[in-house]
């Protein structure tokens, strides 16, 4: 290690969160009190987006349990050791009694915790401090017993700056994915929902933001059907009927063998965040139809209902997943039908009288999609599908510099790779 490693209890304040007063709940609707669960952490900021919120008249119960910029958070019951840094936009937001805050640094050495944390070294040392069999918890007083390397001033910016532009390219990767997916969504919606190119022909206009080819491939008049006025000529199908929907398996009946190849375990918990020290791992007996690959649409089905373009290599699909696919119709048409119908699935399964709330197969069977000719289905393929593209290539470009991160990490925390800091 770097220098003598100093207890984490005598480098920052450690304070845990707060449960709301038992009645209350939080709400979706945005204000000035988000509430910061566990579920939302384990990037190195926590993203602004699925967020609860704390409702104005329960605020002032656990106003003393807020974080401010520059915190570094973990996790402390439940999925154990997921760490963040808190940014100005989640100054003075609200924690969950499931994780503690660490505070007192300025900005360069909170970011210098938070990547010793997630470190193989500081992952190691929360594990030493969990404590429980039935309820794994990780105890205030343990995580303030982890000892932490605390080299020179110059040494700990210049680590925070190796590694903070790794992190920043990858940052950027996902917001130029997020755009992307915002244009393929807003055209798949106008070209094939909301049928802007067939009312723009019904108004004796040319349809916008397309060529004349294009616009020639969209009809001009509109057809009764038991979904209300859909362009003329136009099929309508169940979204099972135009693709595969593949439930993973129960993989506790492949183990793997210490020593021995294996596949990662995809479960909804690595659709989210990816995969981490408690990712579980099956033998290569997993038949391939289970085995998923950079580009397979993932989709889960119970629990956090989300559907993702999966880039993060080969793994095992566990239940609860659907590995969704097609014969007949392109990745990009499946993916975004899906996504199309995924707000009304997440609403299905919140009304679940269950504490993992899911959808079934008669939900694929009633959910319905529009297909369109052959030759307009090859023509927004051109477009649509190249941005599909484009989205996994920035993805695999950000697993290849989070991989180069993750191997300078322990090299520059236990000193391997010495920095000059002159």
């Amino acid at each position: 290690m770097v220098n003598k490693p100093i207890l984490l209890k005598d480098l920052v304040r450690i304070k845990g969160g707060k449960r709301l007063p038992k009645g209350s709940v939080l709400q979706p609707e945005r204000n000035s009190h988000p509430y910061i669960r566990v579920r939302d952490m384990g990037d190195r900021y926590v993203p602004r987006t699925g967020l609860e919120y704390v409702p104005d008249n329960v605020f002032p119960s656990i106003q003393r349990y807020i974080v401010e910029k520059n915190d570094v958070i973990v996790s402390i019951v439940g999925t154990i050791g997921l760490v963040s840094i808190i940014d100005s936009y989640f100054h003075k937001a609200s924690q969950t009694e499931n994780c503690a805050k660490l505070t007192g640094l300025n900005r360069s050495d909170s970011h210098y915790l938070y990547y010793y944390l997630v470190s193989p070294y500081g992952q190691h040392q929360i594990s030493l401090q969990t404590v429980g069999a039935v309820q794994a918890k990780l105890p205030l007083y343990g995580l303030g017993n982890i000892p932490v390397p605390w080299p020179g001033q110059n040494t700990r910016e210049s680590m925070v700056d190796i590694l903070g532009s790794i992190d920043d390219k990858i940052h950027l990767n996902h917001q130029i994915n997020q755009t992307l997916e915002s244009v393929a969504q807003t055209i798949f919606k106008s070209w094939f929902v909301d049928f802007d190119p067939v009312k723009a022909k019904l108004e004796g206009r040319e349809p916008e933001g397309m060529d004349a080819e294009t616009a020639a491939l969209f009809p001009d008049r509109l057809a009764e059907s038991e979904l209300g006025l859909i362009p003329e000529g136009w099929e309508i199908k169940s979204l099972s009927g135009v693709a595969t929907f593949l439930n993973g398996l129960a993989l506790q009946k492949y183990p793997a063998t210490e020593g021995e190849p294996y596949y990662p375990v995809l479960k909804i918990a690595e659709l989210r965040s990816g995969f981490g020290a408690r990712t579980n791992r099956a033998n290569t007996d997993v038949p391939n139809d289970y085995i998923v690959q950079d580009g397979d649409i993932i989709f889960s089905w119970s629990g956090s209902l989300l559907v993702k373009q999966w880039s993060l290599g080969e793994a095992a699909l566990n239940q609860h997943l659907f590995k969704v696919t097609s014969d007949s119709y392109p990745k990009w048409f499946y993916y975004q039908w899906v996504l199309h119908h995924l707000p009304e699935f997440q609403s299905i399964a919140a009304g679940k009288a269950t504490t993992m709330g899911h959808i079934q197969r008669k939900h694929l069977d009633e959910a319905k999609v529009l297909v369109p000719s052959q030759d307009l289905m090859r023509s927004a393929d051109s477009l649509i599908h190249t941005i599909l593209e484009m989205q996994l290539n920035n993805d695999l470009t950000s697993r290849t510099l989070s991989n180069l991160r993750d191997v300078l990490l322990p090299k520059l925390i236990s000193g391997e790779i010495q920095i000059p800091t002159e």
